[in-house]
């Protein structure tokens, strides 16, 4: 189960973060509505069956006894891919905001930017380091203003991490639209916390 859970047997984390992605898709009227769980390689039959027996309880959406749950319902295995997942498109918008790994610094002790460190700069990066092509325009679609700020998932050491020096693992997230100079095959799953529901990018029309 260790492509699931992206540890090994020892509850070491995986080299290279090859685990599943756990995403949230929405419908055609924008809702997240489906869960999806996503990576390169096929399940095998153990973890099919896993993924099936975590269906028969509902789950508490936090580490708690929290009232509030959800319940995995399986779909049938022919279900195709939701549309725009797994599609060819030329242009990619993001669904959920995209996180700069947090080594990955922006700006310097002095608080200037830093010009090899711009956002379409650690994204071409990204793509590159996961096998996609380079893209030709990165725009992004937020201002300085409206940006979001995000709790991200905290790994052990990031846990330890905010525990002793009091300081929660908070990133500014930012939405992204992205041109190739040809279609590019998904998924485009992206930056920190990618593997639980951030850094979502979609099939999209028009140019920037």
């Amino acid at each position: 189960m260790a492509l699931i859970t992206g540890k090994d047997g020892q509850d070491r984390p995986l080299r290279g973060h090859r685990h599943a992605f756990f995403l949230l898709w929405p419908d055609a009227d924008g809702l997240p509505t489906r869960l999806v769980a996503w990576r390169s390689e096929a399940f095998t039959r153990d973890e099919v069956y896993a993924l099936l027996k975590a269906s028969e309880q509902p789950l508490a959406w936090e580490n708690d006894e929290s009232d509030w749950k959800v319940r995995l319902v399986p779909l049938p295995f022919d279900t195709p891919p939701p549309a725009g997942l797994q599609s060819e498109s030329q242009i990619w918008e993001s669904i959920t905001p995209f996180v700069p790994p947090a080594n990955r610094h922006r700006f310097r002790k002095n608080g200037g930017l830093r010009p090899g460190e711009s956002i379409a700069r650690i994204l071409s990066i990204l793509l590159r380091s996961d096998g996609k092509p380079g893209p030709r325009r990165v725009a992004v679609l937020d201002d300085e203003q409206e940006r979001v700020w995000l709790n991200l998932h905290e790994t052990r050491t990031r846990r330890f991490s905010r525990v002793s020096n009091r300081t929660p693992w908070v990133r500014p997230g930012f939405q992204l639209k992205v041109e190739f100079s040809e279609p590019a095959q998904g998924p485009f799953i992206l930056g920190d916390s990618s593997h639980f529901g951030l850094g979502l990018f979609r099939a999209a029309c028009g140019g920037i």
